[in-house]
């Protein structure tokens, strides 16, 4: 008995050890692109936006991406039907034509929603992990990428049970971002023909010219 105690003791140790290594890899990677990323000041490029819906249904959007220092701005092909926009502590999107203007210091659980796509975009995941404490983090480096997937680890109606972030293993900037609601619907951003550090006129980012 004494010894099946001490080999239990001994296989629970090594699994601790082993969440204990993989954690503490994760976290690595997890600071290796932030800190790649730490001294980008604007990102821009295009994107391809693909919605699917719980049911199959699939629209595919493209557009424009722009990031700057606590702003965003998605100004899709076809802006008079669609656009996001982050400006401070505004959020204003366009879908098919209706409007939404959504003042952050009011309606604050979507200020969850600018974090989370600012902090993707600029590669701020190892900020991101400690502004979401109930979602398990792990990074899968495959080939020339870096996969970053947080879970949430408890179950809602709202919100997000996947995000998944895909970086340049070279050069550590987003490559694609997935976001899966917990009703089963999901967005899919892919980003290609990226630009760092150029200059983007501020009225991109300007919400109250495109309302």
């Amino acid at each position: 008995m004494r010894k099946l105690v001490v080999v239990l003791m001994m296989i629970l140790m090594g699994t601790s050890s082993a969440f204990a290594d993989e954690n503490s890899r994760t976290m690595e990677i997890l600071e290796k692109i932030e800190a790649a990323n730490s001294s980008v000041k604007t990102i821009q490029g295009r994107f391809l936006h693909g919605r699917i819906s719980r049911d199959g249904t699939h629209e595919a959007l493209e557009g424009m991406l722009y990031v700057g220092s606590g702003n965003m701005a998605m100004h899709y092909d076809k802006s008079d039907q669609e656009i996001f926009m982050i400006q401070d502590d505004r959020i204003h999107m366009r879908r098919k034509g209706k409007a939404r203007d959504i003042n952050l210091k009011i309606i604050r659980p979507m200020q969850s929603l600018k974090t989370t796509l600012l902090y993707s975009m600029q590669g701020k995941v190892a900020s991101l992990a400690k502004f979401q404490p109930s979602y398990a983090v792990t990074a899968v480096e495959n080939g020339g990428d870096i996969v970053i997937e947080f879970r949430s680890m408890k179950k809602g109606k709202m919100g997000y049970e996947v995000i998944r972030n895909t970086y340049d293993a070279r050069s550590y900037l987003i490559k694609r971002m997935e976001m899966v609601e917990f009703n089963g619907n999901s967005n899919i951003y892919t980003i290609s023909s990226l630009s760092v550090d150029k200059h983007i006129p501020q009225k991109m980012f300007d919400i109250d010219l495109y309302q």
